[in-house]
């Protein structure tokens, strides 16, 4: 049987110190990267582009002036940004049809020093989302089971930010939401795993939010890091995070898994055949 973790990415980062082979690493991050980026490859971006310092975000935009600047930082747009890390926004960008095939380049802190570190721990693969494409990365999962020995699922996690300011590390409920949806989407459909201790007690404390669409929503909406972005709407008078909220928490509605490969130097994102 395959043997199934799930970790959080501070975990991830103290426990594994050698190469995972025939491995498959889920990184989710609930609100918002790993929604922005199958909601933006759903929309009809061609190349995505992952990076976690915002000079070097600066100069492949500099480079490819036509391509699709992303971030942001607490929640806040980037100076100079097209857009943030929002699905929502990049939904509506994709919208018009000069958009559509343009590059995407995505600047975030904490995805994109997980994707990182897992990238250069695996060999095997890593793929993202979250509950906008659960179902998706259950089928994926289920194809390609044979080919793995393991899964961890990384719940990205967070920092509680205050301007600028990191303060206490947060770990952040709706990431492993995430992860544990689409775990209860592999049980589910009659796989046999090996969960170890840690993934089975998460499945047990978190029972009552993963018995239906409706109890997963509603735990999503009642995390602490929603109820954070929220409250950056109500002090910036704007809908944004809330709208990204609302795209964030549309179960199965992408039908993609992304799969990070790196591509000169660089880490993209292109869609897994399966």
């Amino acid at each position: 049987m395959v043997f199934v973790d799930v970790m959080w990415s501070d975990e991830f980062r103290n426990e594994v110190h050698r190469p995972i082979e025939d491995g498959l690493v889920v990184i989710v991050d609930t609100f918002r990267a790993t929604a922005t980026v199958p909601v933006s490859m759903c929309a009809g971006v061609k190349t995505l582009v992952v990076l976690k310092d915002t000079s070097a975000a600066r100069k492949i935009k500099s480079e490819n002036p036509s391509a699709i600047l992303a971030g942001e930082k607490g929640g806040l747009l980037l100076p100079g940004f097209d857009v943030g890390n929002s699905p929502y926004g990049i939904r509506e960008l994709m919208k018009d049809a000069k958009n559509k095939g343009r590059m995407l380049i995505l600047n975030t802190g904490n995805f994109s020093r997980v994707l990182e570190e897992s990238i250069s721990l695996v060999d095997g693969s890593v793929i993202c989302g979250g509950v906008v494409n659960r179902k998706y990365m259950v089928e994926y999962i289920k194809k390609k089971i044979k080919s793995f020995k393991s899964i961890i699922f990384i719940a990205t996690g967070t920092y509680y930010m205050e301007g600028e300011t990191y303060t206490t590390p947060l770990r952040t409920a709706e990431d492993l939401l995430g992860c544990l949806s689409i775990l209860d989407g592999l049980i589910k459909a009659g796989l046999h795993l090996n969960l170890n201790e840690r993934a089975q007690n998460y499945l047990d404390d978190h029972e009552d939010a993963l018995q239906s669409d409706e109890s997963l929503v509603n735990s999503l909406l009642h995390t602490h890091y929603a109820k954070y972005l929220l409250k950056i709407d109500r002090e910036t008078g704007t809908t944004t995070n809330r709208d990204d909220i609302n795209v964030c928490i549309e179960l199965d509605s992408c039908n993609v898994v992304p799969l990070a490969v790196k591509m000169n130097g660089f880490l993209e994102f292109t869609q897994a055949r399966f």
